[in-house]
């Protein structure tokens, strides 16, 4: 994809500012050591107030080198930004930006994948001093994270794993999946769907798999007919995969749907209750997923998942730790589940449960 064009040039900046480029390019580079303060800030403000960009980097990131306050960088995986990033990535920067903030760190968002270059990116972490790592949020392309892996500071990758690459810190997908089949199997649910996305690099199937695991271990499978991996894990793909159950008839609804997030469960939720069907009298839906979604409207949803803010806060403790040693051994870290029964599900046509949280 290519980079989305400037707004202004280095060469322009020098024009207007009456400095020469290769002086304008020192100080957009970083390299500003033994240079007058106000004409360091002169440029840098006249460059941020022109949209200029170096090769899609956030300019924050040269600009912080004049605040004496360690960084952290993190990275949204394509094709997020920070105006549509999903609810496990807000939560997941919320929870590092409160751990690190409590030892004086600041984050700065660095861009999204699409619209950096790796080699560049690696080059001003490289050469940002007060930069301590990079974390990358959600599953990258592969010649991306391998440009990125070759810095010299730590690198975690958060909800994706790269064996061998970086650092990880990753929800216990199978634990979740576990809970909330014992859990609907303890309800009497015998027969079970799933609502799912193929959207991304692989991770997202590894949700179904847990759930085909945690079923066999129960002499169980997903209902035939009943099973959806969609183009897009959001609320109108939940949406769809319910039309397409009832137009098979109300006959062959399963009991208990689970779902690979809370906004795929929202729309199935929605699109029963257009129908006439009640959740969970009708059809239980659970979800892996433990973010906002699931409580802030009603029914609020059972669900299982690691706390997205725990992924956050171990993956900003982990580049802390790494900055501080030279060992250069790679972590992952699987965080563990819990399982949050609300009032999406219930016994077979029986009432609501009582909400009840269990920890893992």
């Amino acid at each position: 994809m290519p980079l989305p064009s400037r707004s202004i040039s280095q060469q322009q900046i020098a024009n207007d500012l009456g400095y020469s480029q290769s002086f304008v390019s020192r100080v957009l580079n970083g390299q500003h050591a033994g240079l007058p303060e106000e004409t360091v800030q002169r440029i840098w403000t006249y460059a941020r107030e022109h949209g200029y960009r170096p090769r899609g980097i956030n300019l924050d990131l040269l600009v912080a080198d004049s605040v004496a306050t360690p960084l952290v960088g993190f990275v949204l995986r394509s094709p997020l930004r920070l105006v549509n990033e999903s609810s496990v990535f807000a939560h997941a920067r919320q929870g590092m930006h409160d751990y690190l903030y409590q030892r004086n760190i600041r984050t700065v968002y660095l861009g999204a994948e699409a619209e950096i270059d790796a080699a560049a990116l690696v080059a001003s972490v490289e050469r940002h001093q007060l930069m301590l790592g990079l974390a990358l949020m959600g599953e990258v392309q592969p010649g991306f994270i391998s440009g990125v892996a070759a810095c010299r500071k730590p690198v975690v990758m958060v909800s994706a794993r790269y064996p061998g690459l970086c650092h990880s810190v990753v929800s216990n997908l199978r634990q979740a999946a576990t809970l909330l089949v014992d859990h609907l199997h303890q309800l009497g649910h015998r027969r079970f769907g799933w609502i799912g996305s193929v959207h991304g690099l692989g991770r997202m199937l590894l949700h179904k798999e847990a759930v085909v695991q945690a079923l066999a271990a129960r002499g169980l499978q997903l209902a035939a007919g009943c099973q959806f991996d969609l183009p897009e894990a959001d609320r109108r793909h939940g949406q769809l995969a319910v039309a397409q159950l009832l137009r098979a008839g109300r006959a062959h609804l399963p009991t208990a749907l689970i779902c690979h997030n809370a906004m795929l469960a929202r729309g199935a939720i929605n699109h029963l209750f257009q129908h006439g069907l009640t959740v969970p009298g009708d059809v239980s839906v659970a979800a892996i997923d433990m973010t906002q979604v699931c409580t802030e409207e009603s029914p609020q949803i059972t669900s299982a998942a690691a706390r997205p803010e725990a992924l956050g806060a171990r993956a900003a403790e982990l580049i802390i730790a790494c900055a501080e040693k030279r060992d250069r051994s790679l972590c992952e870290l699987i965080l563990p589940s819990e399982l949050a029964v609300r009032e999406s599900t219930a016994a077979v046509r029986a009432a609501v449960a009582a909400p009840l949280l269990v920890s893992s």
